[in-house]
């Protein structure tokens, strides 16, 4: 592809959104912190240099992936990790504007950040890019990064699934697994009966190298980014029940439509989901459950459980703060607790959970065998706007915001 002269012709300043932490009128007995509005406007920042020795490209930006992680760092409240922009945005797509050793200027590209995604451009380790398939648009490829790696990671690289044609040797190695589509091959018999089960992904327990089917998952906040993902890698992942949670009945049919089998609106039955869990998996309760709330419902999650279930915590959307919460049911149920965050881990890991997923995920994004859901989008200098989306919980799939693109 041959650039234009504008992108050649690089800039020493760029088009960003900012935050303005403007104070705010009110009464004295609100606490001081709270005294603040967090506007974004779009401003002027310096330009990103692309620096070679630590193998960087420069992309200019033409779509900016809204994240949760963005309405809480522009509050001080999650700030990027030693080193990275204080930009707000964790992933980008756009055209490469200076190349590395395997991208050239013009190449699509879509990046996973640890910040620098809300502006025109952006300089990101070429390992932590993949390529934009030709059937997928800016603003559908800006979708993928940060929500479909985190979906990726949790189930794989977190939790450890692995699909049921792996051989059992597999519970012996520390490696990822190297494929994510499970095939209808049969599943050797665990010693708990009661997990006995056919051609499922298993997750190994521990030194022991028992394989342990996952029959069942819980998926929270499931029309979200990172829930609509989630969804859908389970249906790819061949496991029989996969139970969507979220807070209205529209958000539902959409986990419907993306292969939930069962489907639970949280707020109807006002937090108290876990009756609903064991009636969808005949009262066994979920092997896998995938929660980005948190304190919120910490007691009915551990209630909703099956012996030796897999538990990962990916959020705090309903506090971080636990006031009663009965251990006990984690201790008899034998439950693994996990957590993760990606944009804190090392280069090496990152890079490797990117090479992964192109490998495995990005071709049934191309081929359309997995949909990128976008509620909406936004330009750059709308982006307030894109925030209160989400701070109201209105979105169904991914927020987006889009900068002037080369043509």
């Amino acid at each position: 592809m041959v650039l234009s002269a504008p992108l050649r012709r690089l800039p020493h300043m760029m088009r960003a959104v900012l935050v303005d932490a403007a104070p705010l009128s009110g009464p004295p007995a609100v606490e001081a912190k709270n005294q603040q509005s967090f506007k974004l406007f779009l401003g002027s920042a310096a330009m990103p240099q692309a620096r070679k020795e630590k193998n960087e490209i420069l992309i200019r930006v033409c779509a900016a992936g809204v994240n949760r992680m963005d309405l809480l760092q522009k509050r001080g409240k999650y700030p990027p990790p030693p080193g990275a922009s204080t930009i707000l945005g964790p992933e980008a797509a756009g055209v490469v504007a200076s190349s590395g050793k395997r991208f050239r200027e013009g190449d699509r590209v879509m990046a996973l950040l640890q910040g620098g995604g809300y502006a025109e451009y952006v300089a990101v380790e070429e390992g932590l890019c993949m390529p934009i398939p030709s059937t997928l648009s800016f603003s559908q490829a800006a979708a993928i990064p940060e929500n479909w790696l985190t979906a990726y990671q949790l189930l794989h690289f977190v939790a450890g699934l692995q699909p049921a044609s792996t051989p059992s040797s597999a519970c012996f190695s520390s490696s990822p697994p190297s494929s994510a589509t499970a095939t209808a091959d049969s599943l050797n018999s665990s010693e708990h009966g009661e997990r006995q089960t056919d051609a499922c992904p298993f997750v190994c327990a521990g030194a022991s190298g028992r394989r342990l089917p996952i029959r069942s998952v819980l998926i929270h906040a499931a029309a979200s980014g990172v829930g609509t993902a989630l969804v859908q890698l389970c249906r790819l992942l061949a496991i029989p029940t996969i139970i969507a949670s979220a807070g209205s009945d529209e958000k539902l049919q959409l986990c419907k439509t993306l292969g939930a089998t069962h489907l639970i609106n949280h707020r109807a039955v006002e937090g108290r989901f876990s009756e609903a869990v064991k009636n969808a998996t005949h009262g066994l309760g979920v092997d896998l459950l995938l929660d980005p709330v948190g304190a919120s419902f910490m007691q009915e999650n551990a209630q909703s459980c099956a012996l030796d279930a897999s538990w990962v915590l990916y959020g705090a959307l309903g506090g971080v703060r636990v006031p009663s919460f009965d251990l006990q049911l984690l201790f008899a149920k034998r439950i693994r607790l996990l957590s993760s965050t990606l944009r804190s881990q090392d280069l090496s890991y990152r890079e490797s959970l990117v090479r992964s997923f192109e490998e495995t995920i990005l071709p049934k994004l191309a081929d359309s065998s997995l949909r990128v859901i976008l509620d909406s989008i936004y330009t750059a200098s709308e982006a307030d706007q894109a925030h209160q989306r989400l701070e109201k919980n209105e979105n169904r799939g991914k927020v987006v915001l889009t900068f002037p693109c080369p043509s």
